[in-house]
């Protein structure tokens, strides 16, 4: 896991964004990932993964895609 978020870290130092300065499909992967990382496995984030997550949770696009995620948990 840390040789992954290495290349993260890597890629967020110079970019706002996995794509550079497009939020892409993948943006919406990986923030995913890192939350959840974050939350259930004790990964500790740094300041460059801590601001990509609040600009990534921050959008719409990513809130209609967990949105439609979970739509289908509550049927």
């Amino acid at each position: 896991m840390q040789k992954r978020l290495k290349l993260v870290s890597q890629r967020l130092a110079n970019a706002p964004y996995l794509a550079g300065d497009a939020f892409t499909a993948a943006d919406i992967s990986v923030t995913y990932a890192l939350d959840l990382g974050q939350r259930a496995c004790g990964i500790t984030l740094g300041d460059a993964e801590l601001a990509y997550l609040s600009r990534t949770t921050g959008r719409d696009a990513y809130k209609r895609a967990m949105e439609r995620s979970h739509a289908g948990l509550s049927t």
